[in-house]
């Protein structure tokens, strides 16, 4: 999954770029949060071999834990970001879509992980 989240960023960052250049600086800076779970999914290895060293759980267990944890942290900044949007439709559309683009893009990520389980 390493090439797919490297291509999210690109995309995500390539759509921040086009509302940055068309004047929407809140929508740009809006879709920025989306970047934390393909980045924490890019550092996993790394982020569960340290993790390893002093927590007893499977790598799974840790793996599945952080990406958990990502999507909170992602969802909290989302709630933040979007105090920054003037109209109430707007803001409800961006929660709407941003969320569940993250917890769906969150269990393809677990999904990945536990698949060795199955």
């Amino acid at each position: 999954m390493l090439v797919e989240s490297l291509v999210i960023i690109a995309i995500i960052l390539a759509m921040a770029l086009i509302f940055m250049r068309v004047g929407r600086k809140a929508y740009a800076y809006g879709i920025l949060p989306l970047l934390i779970l393909p980045l924490v999914r890019i550092g996993l290895s790394y982020i569960t071999a340290f993790l390893r060293t002093f927590l007893p759980y499977s790598a799974v267990s840790i793996n599945t834990c952080v990406i958990f944890m990502a999507l909170i942290i992602t969802c909290i900044i989302i709630g933040l970001a979007g105090a920054n949007f003037k109209g109430k439709g707007s803001r409800t559309l961006y929660f709407i879509i941003c969320g569940l683009f993250t917890l769906v893009l969150s269990m393809i990520f677990v999904l990945d992980i536990i698949k060795d389980l199955m």
